[in-house]
């Protein structure tokens, strides 16, 4: 599996060792002290939760990987498809509002919040360049992969082939169901046979994770990780992640 499980100082979450000098983590919803509905890890300030709490949680995690909170840059995220660059870390007292990062600087760590959303990260090995998005279906539709490699393109000078993408557990096809908006939505920006939508017994699915391997293969990206056959449903698996959707919209977030 492209991701592993570890449990480390009462916390468990995923991690990806497959890119020599960048660890990647998806957090789970064990090890934390929030209350029902959001127990117990969660970590996202937008969720209802109280707000000693998430701190709480969000202290504990940074704690089990020696992380200086300093250099943490989490955005306040608007499902669009803004992407920031940083090279230093972030000073003012609010969040950046966008819904990607990318930094070529060591020792930042960028993170998004999610609970069925997509987290994407990328990596440029030649360019030594990291980025995260947070990826809903308006981020997807809207391009916000492509939007970020372009910009590594501009400002770092990357090429679309040189760079690795890996993405987060997410809603899969088998739960995310979706109404005209979207259909109508994906339907003018991709050709029919290239749609990540699925019909079944008269309803529509959307495959968050099939869309953005489409975008990112038509600008040259070659290495996407996981395989559609290893990635992991939220929905399904609310025992180890928060679930907007399965769970009523009451409910925590991950951090990655």
């Amino acid at each position: 599996m492209v991701w592993k499980k570890v449990r480390k100082n009462g916390l468990t979450f995923l991690t990806f060792e497959g890119w020599k000098g960048v660890s990647c983590f998806v957090s789970t919803r064990h090890g934390g002290v929030s209350p029902p509905p959001y127990e117990s890890l969660n970590l996202g300030m937008s969720s209802g939760d109280h707000r000693e709490k998430v701190l709480k949680n969000r202290e504990r995690f940074y704690e089990a990987f020696g992380i200086n909170p300093s250099n943490v840059i989490i955005p306040q995220q608007i499902h669009g498809k803004e992407v920031l660059s940083f090279q230093s870390p972030f000073t003012s007292h609010q969040s950046p509002i966008c819904d990607g990062l990318l930094t070529h600087t060591p020792d930042l760590i960028l993170g998004v919040t999610i609970a069925d959303c997509l987290a994407i990260f990328l990596f440029d090995p030649r360019k030594n360049v990291i980025g995260i998005l947070h990826a809903g279906w308006r981020g997807v539709l809207n391009g916000i992969a492509g939007e970020a490699i372009q910009k590594m393109m501009r400002e770092f000078g990357s090429k679309p082939e040189d760079c690795e993408i890996l993405l987060s557990p997410s809603i899969g096809p088998c739960c995310y169901e979706v109404g005209e908006e979207v259909v109508e939505g994906f339907r003018n920006v991709g050709a029919i046979h290239e749609l990540p939508l699925q019909e079944r017994n008269g309803k529509v699915y959307l495959d968050l994770g099939e869309a953005t391997e489409i975008q990112l293969s038509k600008i040259g990206v070659k290495k996407i990780h996981p395989s559609q056959e290893e990635r992991i449903c939220t929905s399904c698996h609310t025992e180890d992640f928060f679930s907007y959707r399965r769970e009523g919209g009451k409910t925590g977030r991950m951090l990655e």
